[in-house]
């Protein structure tokens, strides 16, 4: 009974830190087949705690221990050997139960602890490389979890998928990451007012415009789908929650530089149950 209890105890420590940090991708797991449903928690668990470490250190080394320590994890995932962490036991077996790529992995831990120091996205083309390696390679496990056949279309879907939902949670977290002191845009030299806020205003436009485009072309992309569709679909889920959230970033009373945009619990559940339901994100 004791150990039932201890598993039922991690299980649910993975449940809360996965809402916490990645909410859209643990309702989306939710929605998914039953066969893979806890090996997409333990993969929203895993992205949770990179996420985690940016809140809980302001000394970029540190960071980067916490992050070294997840790399040992991973390579250390295709001899079964176990850590006594919940979220990084699990997330290793989900590892060596789909031989997830080690490289893409190790792309994740890279782009995270870039994002623990100052410097900005030189340009648009590296701040989409920057998403494509957060974001996107999370959906490309996930859809390898679902059992999805990579293919060029499938790759160019999860890229545009990156770049809409990546930049709308950039600009959900935009405060944050300046009071870490790290501007996450890539910075123009067109934009300099004497107000700071209005600067910050304007790339927000820009912000939710590409996103808005990104999500556009995203769409396009997935109605020429007929094969793998329905599990791809799954894996990108998330990204029916662009929308509302770009819609939130644009409010005319919402200060980007200050303010923290939220969409209302249950619309974010409507979202993806809706696009669950109709095969349409």
């Amino acid at each position: 009974m004791k150990a039932d209890n201890h598993v039922q105890s991690d299980a649910d420590d993975m449940r809360t830190i996965a809402m916490a940090y990645e909410p859209d991708r643990y309702l989306a797991a939710l929605l998914a087949p039953r066969s893979s449903r806890n090996d997409l928690i333990a993969l929203a668990a895993f992205l949770s705690e990179l996420r985690k470490i940016a809140d809980q250190v302001s000394d970029p080394m540190i960071g980067e221990i916490r992050i070294q320590w997840w790399r040992d994890v991973i390579e250390a995932a295709p001899r079964g050997q176990l850590t006594g962490h919940p979220i990084a036991d699990a997330f290793a077996t989900v590892i060596e139960r789909y031989d997830l790529p080690q490289n893409q992995l190790f792309d994740v831990l890279d782009a995270h602890a870039h994002q623990l120091y100052s410097a900005s996205p030189s340009d648009e083309d590296a701040f989409n490389h920057e998403l494509e390696l957060t974001e996107g390679i999370a959906f490309t496990l996930a859809s390898r979890i679902l059992g999805c056949v990579e293919n060029d279309v499938t790759l160019r879907a999860i890229a545009l998928a990156s770049h809409a939902y990546g930049r709308a949670r950039v600009g959900l977290s935009l405060p944050m990451s300046l009071a870490r002191g790290r501007f996450p845009l890539p910075r123009q030299n067109d934009m300099k007012s004497d107000d700071e806020t209005d600067d910050i205003t304007k790339y927000m436009r820009q912000l939710c415009s590409h996103a808005a485009q990104s999500l556009q072309d995203f769409r396009a992309i997935m109605a020429t789908m007929s094969k793998d569709r329905k599990a791809l679909t799954t894996a990108l889920l998330p990204v029916a929650v662009t929308e509302p959230y770009l819609k939130a970033l644009q409010r005319a009373d919402h200060n980007p530089a200050r303010d923290i945009a939220e969409i209302a619990p249950l619309k974010r559940v409507w979202r993806l149950r809706s696009a669950h339901a109709s095969g349409r994100i």
